[in-house]
């Protein structure tokens, strides 16, 4: 039965407009999962998914579960990269607009920070207090968006996924230096992409590898300092966007192969065809979108 706490919950009228739904565990730890559902029961939270460690790390880049409200990630998991999911999950379809809780086991306040950045709601450190955590839980599913707010969100994003990888006015963010950079790295990912379809990839890596390094080194540094000229106030979270990308960029020059397989090449086309519709046609626009806004 459920404990009835006062202010702990959610109303009748909250049930109605509201209708509860799943809450999604990834958490490898038996030990930690089972304490985490029975404070989640004790309080009336009964509809609990878990996603088995072993499933995680693909379940979070294809996002199939419809009924779920809210997602709780243990970031110190031993069998997958908690940092890395939840990324996956903020550029899913479905899964972008879900709140996620992650708990883990530092409490400074630099990690809640870092994760808030990734795109996690809050931050609960270990050892987990029950009503604690049934409190955030029942607060986070209180400000979820409305189902109205959530179509127009995974239309939005559909029409992102299926956006065409050439030069057009959409990815314009009205600020010609920018966008004289961003249109040179398209026309460079084009001509990868046009080689490989031609089986002539393999000839063109090494090249591309080369342009990128070159590339994020200047682009970034130029446009960072138009960012910190216009005064964009979200500057600190978009260079920890480029600093990911760098990271990335920096294993797969590591792990290259002389020659490169197919499966490289076609790691590096997806993963520079997602970081272009993302950063530019979402992120980017935003710079464009302030620096219109400030004239």
């Amino acid at each position: 039965m459920a404990l009835k706490i006062p202010g702990v919950g959610l109303s009748e009228e909250e049930k109605r407009i509201y209708p509860m739904g799943k809450i999604a565990l990834m958490i490898s730890l038996d030990m930690l999962r089972f304490k985490v559902e029975k404070a989640l029961r004790q309080f009336g939270i009964s509809e609990i998914q878990t996603i088995g460690a072993k499933i995680v790390a693909l379940t979070s880049k294809n996002f199939t579960y419809n009924d779920i409200e809210l997602i709780i990630i243990d970031v110190d998991s031993p069998d997958f990269n908690a940092y890395e999911v939840i990324a996956n999950l903020k550029k899913g379809i479905k899964s972008a607009i879900l709140p996620i809780l992650a708990i883990g086991n530092r409490s400074d306040a630099s990690i809640a920070t870092q994760l808030k950045t990734l795109g996690c709601e809050d931050y609960i450190p270990k050892p987990i207090d029950d009503m604690i955590l049934s409190s955030k839980v029942l607060q986070l599913l209180r400000e979820r968006k409305p189902n109205t707010e959530i179509k127009t969100h995974i239309e939005e994003k559909s029409k992102l996924e299926t956006l065409k990888l050439a030069w057009h006015a959409e990815f314009e963010t009205g600020i010609q230096a920018i966008d004289e950079e961003h249109h040179e790295i398209i026309k460079q990912y084009q001509k990868l992409y046009a080689l490989m379809k031609d089986g002539l990839g393999h000839d063109f890596y090494e090249d591309f590898l080369a342009f990128l390094s070159s590339y994020v080194i200047s682009h970034f540094e130029n446009e960072e300092r138009i960012q910190q000229e216009i005064g964009y106030p979200q500057m600190d979270v978009h260079k920890h966007s480029h600093s990911e990308f760098k990271e990335k960029l920096t294993s797969f020059i590591q792990d290259k192969k002389v020659p490169p397989s197919n499966q490289d090449l076609l790691k590096i086309n997806l993963f520079v065809k997602d970081w272009l519709i993302h950063h530019i046609y979402v992120e980017d626009r935003k710079i464009g979108a302030y620096y219109k806004s400030q004239k």
